[in-house]
């Protein structure tokens, strides 16, 4: 459960009061020392409060007049919808709830929908939505890094007015507003990490279907190449066995001088790892890793244990950054916003997977 912040509360009235309409589109709110009275807090908690809302296109601020209510707000009962991959595994019970919160906050209820990364579950979800009242969507594409045979259900939502907004990925050559982790960069940075600590044969595993993986993939290469260094790369996906997948790696590890492996992600890593443990108890020993999405500062009640090196997902930047660029749509319409893409990060976890390789290889 996340702390309430004062500014959270003051916020909170606000946004209410605009939603059961006490406060109109274009009307004067209070006045930023009153709300300080109201609330028993400093201008600065004010400011903040109220920036954040005029960022979000709630309040806007007429200097030397005050602070006034927009319409965005006055929706109180609107339904977005949310179709991501998975629902309560791995990050995704975080990416609802982020969302959901930011979206509650101003009136809004959410219609969620799951793919599980299948296209016919997108189909059925983006059929029905469009015979629902919705006022938007926010998207995480399925199987995002392969043609998609569902793009006919977009223009029709397009053509609908219904505006979208992806999250994690989007669709090539579509031209929806999206919402990234910065992949590339945070990879980079990752690959460096082993880089400076003396490994010059590292191997990276990466998912195929998926544009974020493609993009982690483009970052760790781009670093291995501004090294000079050769690499290896192995592919998996949702049809793969992952039994036989890892026996391939065992034998590869066994057979080659790799000192370090980058993970698409925290939850193929730590399932990779258990299945290597199996295999060969040592293979580990002298194997330094890295991943993404930070699962064990996700989870802080003990469920993950490994110890891994990872970017952090950020998923606080995500929810609001989503939600902001919707509101914005609605406001403003998707022609000006048409192929946007913003890509948040939040830093890298540094933990024990990384070991210093004292043998470097030139």
């Amino acid at each position: 459960m996340e702390k309430t912040y004062k500014y959270n509360q003051i916020q909170e009235w606000i946004i209410s009061s605009i939603n059961s309409g006490k406060y109109k589109a274009g009307q004067k709110i209070l006045s930023e020392h009153a709300l300080m009275t109201k609330f028993g807090v400093s201008r600065q908690t004010v400011r903040r409060a109220t920036d954040d809302l005029a960022e979000q296109g709630v309040l806007k601020r007429v200097k030397g007049k005050g602070m006034y209510a927009c319409s965005v707000s006055n929706t109180c009962g609107s339904t977005v919808g949310v179709l991501l991959s998975y629902f309560n595994e791995y990050i995704f019970p975080t990416v609802v709830e982020g969302i959901q919160s930011e979206l509650k906050k101003y009136g809004y209820k959410v219609d969620l929908g799951i793919t599980h990364n299948r296209l016919e579950e997108e189909r059925e979800y983006l059929e029905r939505i469009l015979h629902e009242d919705c006022c938007g969507l926010i998207i995480e594409g399925t199987k995002s890094a392969l043609p998609n045979p569902n793009l006919d259900l977009y223009e029709k939502l397009r053509k609908k007015g219904i505006p979208i907004v992806f999250i994690h990925n989007y669709y090539e050559g579509q031209k929806f507003p999206a919402v990234l982790v910065d992949d590339v960069e945070m990879s980079y940075q990752l690959t460096n990490k082993l880089l400076s600590a003396g490994h010059r044969k590292i191997a990276g595993v990466f998912k195929t279907e998926d544009l974020q993986s493609h993009r982690r993939y483009y970052g760790f290469i781009k670093a291995m190449m501004d090294a000079h260094l050769p690499f290896d790369v192995f592919w998996f996906s949702d049809t793969t066995v992952m039994n036989c997948f890892t026996s391939g790696l065992v034998k590869y590890l066994n057979n080659n001088d790799c000192t370090a492996m980058f993970f698409y992600n925290d939850k193929i890593a730590i399932g990779i790892i258990h299945e290597l443990e199996k295999c060969d108890a040592g293979i580990l020993d002298d194997l330094s890793i890295v991943a993404f999405d930070d699962l064990q500062g996700l989870y802080e009640d003990g469920l993950i244990s490994t110890e891994l090196t990872s970017a952090r997902y950020p998923k606080e930047a995500i929810a609001k950054e989503s939600v902001k660029m919707l509101f914005r749509l609605m406001e403003e319409g998707t022609e000006k916003f048409e192929g946007t893409v913003t890509e948040v990060s939040n830093g890298i976890a540094d933990r024990s997977s990384i070991k210093r390789n004292e043998k470097v290889l030139y």
